[in-house]
């Protein structure tokens, strides 16, 4: 089975199908899948039993629900029933931790019926160039699980897909996913951020247009099927693997294994509301005395050249997430070296978000996980330890799913440099893609250091000692970037520091 399960909170439009009668109590064996079971055969019942701790009386399962599956594909119907469970249970050690493992066990299972649902859109693709979470949004976008089987219906009965015929009755049973995490009492919970991204996007008539929750933002070992190659072997760099040696993106996708490769809040997860701060390295930033609040962030986001010695006051000294691509982090080692840029950041705490605009970053990126020297390519002998310090792990490692590279592109920053000769250049900035991934994975996001309308007041970074203009290239439009920042921020849905 293709699990392709997205890193963030499923859309709340999902949970809108009604709940149908409930059996309590009903015993997980029953439902037939053993890894359900409790250790020494005793028997888990949904809504009666504990572990560790923590009461289940809020997670009732609609049997009946579970009986539609009867037929499904096996894996299929085993991926979902243990991972719902695993959720359920993963982060439940004792009782004070029972809101924080609600919440978790919420998002997570909802991620699971929003990958199933991914999958099942992939099924009636028309052209392989066209992105699977296009035809999804086409089906999902303002409607009930009804409507999405009646267009499914319509789609697949038409002449020119007799021969996904077969598949039909697995299909609307992968459809009916929509109603079984419903049924699930934890998701009537009230929710721990009631002013989430999620919810002012919904509210937001421009904005609901363009954000799909959906899309994976982290790429991982279980997005190496033989229909993901079919469908990036067609799309060039960075939204597919077009221009890729294809052993470099499986060798470094069969890395990513750990869940903490599919995650990007892998450790210390808040309660309530996630607070991110996206930190750019613009030169509004000098001065500014924004330090201390851009550390009482819950996690902080950091990219390229970014100085922090001698910033401290302005910028802070946390640091949750490094994103780059091979390219700008060596670029900026060399260029911002003068101004105290000397290493990347590096510690227990940090994590690497790989941009893969190149195929060195897949290359470099599989030599940091397996700690070994760069094999070949333009960084060939390069030691990845230099870049990520000696104590980097495999969990400490994300990579960017080219599908959302591709989306950032096409909803959100779409640029006329596209109808020039520089087309093959252009791809959203780092910054603006780490301020995007952040608007798509957490639950509130302040942006500092980024491009303001007032723009040619400032110098082009906040570390240089003398004022640089901020200078224009092809490769990125960042006239049309701090129109967007400037348009969340007027519509609530982000906080973006201006001057």
């Amino acid at each position: 089975m293709n699990s392709y399960m997205p890193d963030h909170r499923a859309a709340q439009a999902i949970l809108a199908s009604p709940a149908g009668t409930r059996t309590e109590g009903t015993p997980v064996q029953e439902l037939g899948h053993p890894s359900l079971a409790k250790p020494n055969s005793q028997r888990l019942e949904w809504g009666k039993e504990e572990k560790d701790g923590c009461t289940l009386d809020e997670t009732k399962i609609d049997q009946q629900s579970l009986f539609h599956f009867n037929g499904i594909t096996p894996n299929l119907f085993s991926y979902m029933i243990k991972h719902i469970a695993e959720s359920y249970f993963i982060n439940c050690s004792h009782q004070s931790n029972y809101n924080q493992w609600m919440a978790v066990g919420t998002r997570q299972t909802i991620q699971v019926q929003d990958g199933l649902v991914h999958q099942k859109s992939k099924l009636t693709q028309e052209t392989i160039q066209k992105p699977a979470w296009e035809i999804a949004n086409d089906f999902w976008q303002g409607s009930g699980p009804s409507t999405v089987m009646k267009k499914l219906d319509e789609k697949l009965e038409s002449p020119d897909n007799q021969a996904m015929q077969e598949q039909k009755s697995d299909l609307k049973k992968a459809a009916t996913l929509s109603k079984l995490v419903t049924k699930l009492k934890v998701q009537e919970l009230p929710s721990a951020c009631p002013r989430s991204i999620r919810a002012r996007v919904q509210n937001d008539t421009y904005f609901n247009k363009l954000f799909n929750f959906d899309i994976p933002v982290l790429m991982w070992d279980r997005h190496l099927t033989e229909e993901n190659k079919k469908i990036l072997s067609q799309r060039l760099l960075p939204y597919g693997w077009k221009d890729v040696p294809i052993e470099d993106v499986t060798t470094t996708l069969k890395l990513l294994n750990d869940s903490a490769n599919r995650r990007l809040f892998d450790w210390q997860t808040p309660k309530g509301c996630i607070r991110c701060a996206v930190v750019g390295n613009g030169g509004i930033l000098n001065g500014s005395r924004k330090g201390k609040e851009i550390d009482e962030h819950d996690y902080v986001f950091r990219l390229n050249g970014a100085v922090i010695k001698g910033f401290e006051e302005d910028v802070g000294t946390k640091t949750s997430f490094y994103g780059f691509t091979v390219n700008t982090m060596k670029n900026s080692l060399i260029a911002y070296n003068e101004y105290g840029f000397t290493q990347t950041p590096k510690g227990e705490g940090v994590r690497y978000i790989f941009i893969p605009s190149n195929s060195r970053d897949y290359v470099m990126l599989s030599s940091g996980i397996s700690g070994v020297t760069v094999p070949s390519g333009f960084d060939k002998g390069d030691m990845p330890s230099i870049y990520y310090g000696p104590e980097a792990t495999p969990k400490k490692f994300k990579l960017l799913h080219p599908d959302f590279l591709l989306y950032t592109r096409e909803r959100f920053l779409k640029s006329d440099i596209l109808n020039t000769e520089y087309a093959n250049l252009y791809m959203p900035s780092t910054g603006g893609l780490m301020l995007l991934t952040a608007l798509h994975t957490c639950d509130t996001v302040d942006a500092y250091g980024f491009i303001t309308f007032n723009y040619n007041q400032y110098s082009d970074h906040y570390y240089e000692k003398e004022k640089r203009p901020l200078e224009f290239y092809a490769n990125h439009d960042m006239i049309m970037e701090m129109r967007l920042w400037k348009k969340l921020h007027d519509s609530g849905i982000m906080s973006l520091y201006q001057r």
